[in-house]
C-alpha cells in the first residue's frame, strides 16, 4: 500500500473509531483536536485563503503568482506533514481534494483573465479540456484521489504557475512553456478519470 493510501486508510480508522463512541462534550472536543484542528488541515485551509486572494486580485499578475506559488507549495507540505507525524484524517484527505479542486478553478480563471479571455490555437483546447475535467471531477466528488491523479495535478499546477509567471514578467516564451507542460498532463488526466470511474463500479 502506498503512503498516501495508507494515510487515507488510517484517517478512515480514526473517523470510524470516533463516531462509534457516544456523542459527549469530551468526545466532540477530542474529535475536533484529532480530526479538525491539525497542522495539515490548517495548512490546507491556507490554500483556500490563497484561492480567495487569487479571485480577489485577478488583475495583479505578480500578486496572483505569489499566491499561486504559496498554494502549490502548501499542496505538498500538508500531505508530507500528515504522513510524517501521523496526522492523517479522513477530513484532511477530503479537505485536500476540495482545496485542490478550488485551486484548479482559480488557476483557470486567473489564466483566462490574464489573457483577457482571448482564445488561441494553443490555449483553447487545453483550457477547455481542463475545465471539462474539473466539471467531471465533481461527479466523482467522493472518490479517493489516486496516484496518477496526484501526478496529473502536480504537472497541471506547475504548468499553470509557469503561465502565470509568463504574464507576471511579460515573457511570452514562458507562457508557451507552461502550455507545453500542461499538454504533457493530458494522458494523466484521462487515466485519472478512468481510475475514478473504476471506484464506482
Amino acid at each position: 500500500m502506498d503512503p498516501a493510501q495508507k494515510c487515507l486508510t488510517q484517517g478512515r480508522g480514526l473517523m470510524s473509531d470516533t463516531t462509534k463512541k457516544p456523542l459527549t462534550a469530551s468526545g466532540v472536543r477530542s474529535y475536533i483536536r484529532q480530526e479538525v484542528l491539525t497542522w495539515p488541515n490548517l495548512i490546507t485551509s491556507g490554500r483556500f485563503a490563497c484561492v480567495i486572494g487569487m479571485f480577489a486580485n485577478p488583475n495583479e499578475p505578480m500578486t496572483v503568482l505569489v499566491l499561486a506559488i504559496i498554494a502549490w507549495v502548501s499542496d505538498g507540505v500538508d500531505g508530507y506533514v500528515a504522513k510524517r507525524f501521523g496526522w492523517c484524517t479522513q477530513l484532511g484527505a477530503r479537505l485536500d481534494q476540495y482545496a485542490d479542486w478550488s485551486f484548479g478553478v482559480a488557476l483557470l480563471y486567473t489564466i483566462f483573465n490574464a489573457e483577457h479571455f482571448t482564445l488561441t490555437w494553443y490555449n483553447t483546447p487545453l483550457l477547455w479540456l481542463i475545465s471539462l475535467y474539473l466539471l467531471l471531477r465533481m461527479k466523482y466528488w467522493t472518490a479517493d484521489t489516486t496516484n496518477v491523479a496526484k501526478l496529473k495535478t502536480f504537472v497541471q499546477f506547475a504548468g499553470g504557475l509557469v503561465i502565470l509567471g509568463g504574464h507576471a514578467w511579460e515573457l511570452d516564451g514562458l507562457r508557451i512553456v507552461g502550455y507545453a507542460i500542461i499538454t504533457c498532463s493530458l494522458p494523466l488526466m484521462f487515466k485519472s478519470l478512468q481510475s475514478y470511474e473504476a471506484q464506482y463500479k
